[in-house]
């Protein structure tokens, strides 16, 4: 009877023992899924106003450019 009482204490421990193992891996599963969402908003950012940039750019000189060639072609006809 002592004996099985041992055996189920040291069970008891080591379940115990992993158990606060988990919930220390779940505390740095939380710590690093809140650190990877935070970088990847990060990079939607960058990325977001890379877009940005781009589009504001080709609506600037796009125009310009076309304006520029017409301008020539219409130049070249000219008599």
């Amino acid at each position: 009877m002592e004996a099985e009482r041992f055996y189920l204490l040291g069970r008891r421990d080591a379940v115990q023992a992993k158990l606060a193992e988990v919930q220390k891996l779940q505390k740095s599963a939380s710590a690093l899924r809140e650190r990877v969402r935070q970088l990847i908003e990060v990079t939607d950012e960058d990325h977001g106003k890379a877009i940005r940039v781009f589009t504001i750019v080709t609506v600037l000189f796009l125009p310009m450019y076309v304006l520029r060639r017409v301008h020539y072609c219409i130049k070249d006809f000219q008599p």
